[in-house]
């Protein structure tokens, strides 16, 4: 296939393709290129972002959708967390609401999940727990397959029910937490399960647990403040 038109031709001629298959028999052929595509359910390599290898429109069109969320929501995370950290002034209220909205706009994308995992942040540092806890157990149904992002959210409604004193709800979650995340984030996830099963009175549990984060991983941080704690306990 030819390019059209006189002006398409030039277009071409100016830009070298940036495609790296070069024995391509379209290589070059932007026109050629784009009905190859089309006629494949796919978009050429010149406008298609960093998507794991996956050419075909249905991952193209979710990481349009992850890049326009990224775009809308984190300048209001960042300026979120200046108003708080007290860099700079602001209306933290009307900030947190349109943070509100573009995560509910954005459903479903990364970022939203990393706003509503902020707006819980700030809603637990002003001692909110319930609200936080809510906007953390409502992130982590649309969690996916981020074992990083899925720790954060777990840890953080247990850190909320543990502050509301509702300490069986915080040993699921950091439980959960824990079976989730690989061997150093798994250390503290167990090591806040197991404190969470002593704040709950059950002592055995807590010192089970807490021997056995020593014994999964003997150089751990918390070892000392382990056997303080185990020691205290029996």
């Amino acid at each position: 296939m030819n390019c059209p038109t006189k002006k398409e031709k030039e277009m071409c001629k100016q830009h070298e393709c940036c495609c790296p298959k070069k024995e391509c028999p379209n290589n070059g052929k932007c026109c050629a290129c784009i009905a190859n595509h089309r006629g494949k359910d796919g978009v050429p390599f010149c406008i298609f972002p960093n998507n794991d290898g996956k050419k075909d429109l249905e991952s193209f069109y979710f990481k349009l959708k992850e890049r326009r969320a990224a775009a809308e929501i984190w300048p209001f995370i960042n300026e979120a967390l200046k108003i708080s950290g007290g860099a700079i002034a602001g209306d933290m209220t009307a900030v947190e609401r349109e943070l509100s909205s573009l995560a509910d706009r954005h459903t479903g994308t990364r970022s939203a999940l990393f706003a509503k995992y902020f707006l819980g942040g700030f809603a637990f540092n002003r001692g909110e727990y319930d609200e936080s806890a809510e906007l953390f157990q409502k992130a982590v149904k649309n969690i996916g397959k981020d074992p990083t992002l899925a720790f954060l959210l777990h840890t953080s409604v247990g850190s909320s029910l543990e502050s509301k004193g509702k300490f069986e709800g915080a040993v699921e979650s950091y439980g959960r937490a824990a079976e989730i995340s690989g061997p150093s984030l798994r250390t503290i996830a167990l090591f806040d399960k197991a404190r969470a099963l002593e704040l709950a009175g059950k002592t055995s549990e807590a010192i089970a647990l807490y021997r056995q984060i020593v014994e999964e991983n003997p150089e751990s941080l918390h070892r000392d403040l382990i056997e303080i704690k185990i020691a205290r306990m029996e």
